[in-house]
């Protein structure tokens, strides 16, 4: 007699509601943005685990870019933790210290050593910050966010208790149920990268773009440029 919600995961329980994210999908649009603002062509990525959610954010980010920018590299490090800032800081000074520019941590608390690599390095190292706007962390260095609303998927689920109408099994939240997104863009960033970002997600919420979910999809993605978008500051 009681309801369930379930993130990043499903059940086949009777009481449960299993949510699964298309992160692949806000991340593309911040890949979007990274490769429009990089000014070396550098960008870098740092996973916490390589599990289902992180590797869609991977992917998707990194479509994205390649999608406006087909000269920019990604480089991805895998931390195999969520919880080491520290890593996440030594790994993401690699990075910059590579060429990179702008970071893109999915790692949870290790996420966090992003933020505190590009405060040590100062202006001119940026950091797109995964999930949720983490701007305490350094809002002058925050480029934007790529958005994951949990919060959605619990408004939602309690919206369909409400009513009576809960429904078991699985969903699926992106962009056109506005579980994922793209927000908090730094005030740096054109207008016109902006609107670049935002015809990409009607042409994802349309159905003419299908970003990749997994590493086999993204070797097999065919990039979809539209007319009349931003071109690249590098």
């Amino acid at each position: 007699d009681k309801y369930f919600l379930l993130i990043d995961s499903v059940s086949e329980a009777p009481n449960v509601q299993g949510v699964l994210f298309r992160e692949q999908e806000g991340a593309f649009l911040s890949g979007v943005l990274a490769a429009l603002m990089t000014e070396s062509n550098q960008l870098g990525v740092v996973g916490g685990r390589k599990i289902p959610p992180v590797v869609r954010y991977v992917v998707g980010f990194e479509a994205g870019a390649k999608t406006v920018n087909p000269d920019v590299d990604v480089v991805v490090a895998y931390a195999d933790t969520f919880e080491d800032p520290a890593l996440g800081k030594e790994l993401t000074l690699a990075q910059y210290n590579q060429g990179v520019d702008i970071a893109f941590p999915v790692a949870g608390a290790t996420g966090i050593g992003s933020f505190d690599a590009a405060k040590e390095l100062g202006e001119g190292h940026w950091v797109i910050a995964a999930d949720t706007d983490q701007s305490q962390l350094g809002a002058e260095y925050q480029l934007g966010v790529s958005e994951k609303g949990v919060d959605t998927a619990l408004f939602l689920a309690a919206q369909q208790v409400v009513e009576g109408a809960f429904e078991a099994g699985q969903r699926s939240l992106g962009l056109a149920e506005e579980g994922v997104g793209f927000g908090h863009p730094h005030e740096s960033v054109p207008q016109e990268v902006l609107d670049t970002i935002a015809a990409y997600e009607q042409a994802i919420i349309d159905g003419t773009i299908t970003v990749p979910a997994d590493e086999e999809e993204l070797a097999a993605f065919q990039p979809v440029v539209l007319d009349a978008v931003a071109t690249p500051t590098a």
